[in-house]
């Protein structure tokens, strides 16, 4: 999986939606669409949620609890070296 790929997956773990996404990593709607689709290809996921629970299963996510979802607030998505 790309860092893109990875980013985008991050975001959707969250609960975004594609325009969101697209706002938070500076991408149009139709690229995040196309992430998605290859993200969930790579996967073989039937669904959105299917991928983020096979995410965590293959160790592509952390199990913390981001503090955007303990805060309501949002934070950085990209995990930087």
């Amino acid at each position: 999986m790309t860092d893109r790929e990875r980013q985008v997956l991050a975001l959707i773990a969250e609960g975004h939606p594609n325009v969101k996404i697209g706002l938070e990593l500076h991408l149009s709607e139709h690229t995040v669409k196309s992430h998605v689709r290859r993200i969930m290809r790579k996967l073989h996921a039937r669904s959105r949620t299917h991928v983020v629970t096979i995410a965590y299963r293959r160790g592509y996510l952390s199990t913390q609890v981001s503090d955007s979802a303990m805060t309501g607030t949002r934070r950085d998505p990209v995990e930087r070296p």
